[in-house]
């Protein structure tokens, strides 16, 4: 169980420290000509923690499936690029 926890709660983490180094990305989206029907600006926050999570849960299937350490390796070195490209698309 506790396992779940820190996987859910890493890239929870790096999403809160992220989101404290792009700060004013709201003004700028609130600086955008934007269509009649667009989201409101704390939906985004809302989706954020729900992706966050969905990679934390799909960590730890990936911890809990791999029995060889040279593969566990290799599936969390593909996991921290997906949060690296992950932060990459939410500072942009």
């Amino acid at each position: 169980m506790i396992s779940i926890i820190i996987n859910i709660l890493i890239p929870n983490l790096i999403g809160i420290i992220s989101s404290s180094l792009s700060s004013d990305s709201m003004s700028q989206y609130n600086r955008l000509k934007l269509p009649k029907v667009h989201p409101p600006g704390w939906v985004f926050g809302i989706v954020w923690v729900a992706i966050y999570v969905m990679i934390g849960i799909a960590s730890h299937l990936i911890w809990n499936s791999v029995i060889n350490p040279s593969s566990l390796l290799i599936a969390y070195a593909i996991y921290g690029t997906n949060l690296f490209f992950t932060r990459i698309v939410k500072l942009n």
